[in-house]
C-alpha cells in the first residue's frame, strides 16, 4: 500500500507572511485616532495654562518663596504640567499612522522622557507644596533646605534633566518624521520640537519668556493634530 508522503497532504490553508505595500508619499494614510487629536490639544492647553498660573515669587529666597510654593496656584500649575507629560505621549503614539519613518522611535522617545520628568512633577507638586506649608506654619526658615532638596537634590535632577533630554530628542526626530510622512505643511512638527528643545533652558526665563514658551508648546501640539488629521483624510 501506497503511504502519501509529504507533498500529498492537502492544503488547508497559507499564511501569507508578506509586508502590506507601504503608501506612497502624499498618498492618504489610515485614519488617526480622535483620541490622540484630543490628548495633543490637551497636552498643549495644559503647557500653556502652566506658566500664568506658576506663583513665580516661589523662587524668592527664604520664608517668602515657600509662601508662593504653598499656595493653591503652585499646585495647580503643577497639576497642568503632569497633565500634559501624561497627554503629550497619547496624541504622539496615536498619531503614528500619519507619520513617516522614525515615527515609532519619536513616539517611544516622548514616552520615555514624559515618564523620567513625571515623578520629578509629582514631587514638586506635592513634597514641596507640604514642606512649604509647613515653614509657613511654623515660620522655621531652616526647613527651606528640604524644599531645595525636593527640587534641586541630586536624583530629582537626574530625572528631571534626563527626562527633557529624551523629550527633547524625540520632538526632533518627530518633526522629521511628520515631514517624511507627507504632512502639510511639512514643518507642522517643528514648532513642538523647538517648544521640546527649549524646556529646561526657559526654566532660568523670566515670566513672560515662559508664557510664551507655552503659547508655542501649545500652538505646536495643535498644529500637529491638524497636520496629522489632514494627513490621513487627504
Amino acid at each position: 500500500m501506497d503511504h502519501p508522503g509529504p507533498t500529498d497532504a492537502p492544503v488547508t490553508g497559507r499564511t501569507d507572511t508578506t509586508p502590506p505595500p507601504t503608501p506612497a508619499r502624499g498618498a492618504p494614510a489610515p485614519p488617526t485616532p480622535r483620541a490622540a487629536l484630543v490628548a495633543l490639544v490637551v497636552a498643549g492647553l495644559s503647557f500653556a495654562l502652566l506658566p500664568p498660573l506658576f506663583p513665580h515669587d516661589s523662587a524668592l529666597p527664604g520664608v517668602a518663596g515657600a509662601a508662593a510654593t504653598a499656595t493653591t496656584a503652585w499646585t495647580v500649575s503643577h497639576l497642568f504640567g503632569m497633565i500634559a507629560l501624561i497627554t503629550l505621549p497619547l496624541g504622539v503614539y496615536g498619531i503614528r499612522p500619519a507619520l513617516g519613518r522614525g515615527g515609532g522611535v519619536a513616539a517611544a522617545l516622548v514616552a520615555a522622557g514624559a515618564g523620567l520628568a513625571l515623578p520629578y512633577y509629582g514631587g514638586e507638586t506635592f513634597g514641596a507644596a507640604a514642606v512649604a506649608e509647613l515653614v509657613v506654619r511654623t515660620g522655621d526658615a531652616g526647613l527651606v533646605d528640604g524644599i531645595a532638596a525636593i527640587r534641586w537634590g541630586l536624583l530629582p535632577a537626574a530625572f528631571l534633566t534626563g527626562g527633557m533630554l529624551l523629550l527633547a530628542i524625540g520632538g526632533v526626530l518627530l518633526a522629521r518624521s511628520v515631514r517624511r510622512g507627507g504632512a502639510t505643511p511639512g514643518w507642522a512638527g517643528v514648532p513642538l520640537a523647538t517648544g521640546l528643545v527649549l524646556f529646561v533652558p526657559q526654566f532660568f526665563a523670566p515670566p513672560g519668556v515662559r508664557i510664551a514658551h507655552g503659547l508655542l508648546l501649545l500652538a505646536g501640539c495643535i498644529l500637529l493634530a491638524r497636520a496629522a488629521r489632514g494627513r490621513s483624510t487627504g
